[in-house]
């Protein structure tokens, strides 16, 4: 990791959701209109992610996954969704 990197982490409720690609997605347009606030990113992703896994016709990786199993699942999955978003502060040391 560097210094300034924001860190995500997360249940399953957020990764059988959505992929690493599109939590990305979400950060930078969070930035394009908001200062960086790690809780308030943490929010808009958690957000986002509980109506995804309301959404029957959403593809999620859940889903895909099923698929690849033989087992048909169709939409988000509902399930517990945490997010905690960090950032990176590394200090110097002599």
């Amino acid at each position: 990791v560097n210094h300034g990197d924001l860190v995500i982490l997360g249940t399953d409720g957020l990764f059988d959701n959505l992929r690493a690609s599109e939590i990305a997605v979400l950060i930078n347009e969070h930035l394009k209109s908001h200062r960086l606030d790690e809780e308030k990113i943490a929010t808009a992703i958690a957000e986002h992610t509980y109506r995804l896994s309301l959404d029957h016709k959403h593809k999620s990786p859940f889903a895909e996954e099923a698929s690849k199993s033989g087992v048909f699942y169709r939409g988000g999955k509902s399930d517990d969704i945490t997010v905690v978003v960090g950032r990176v502060h590394l200090s110097t040391q002599r």
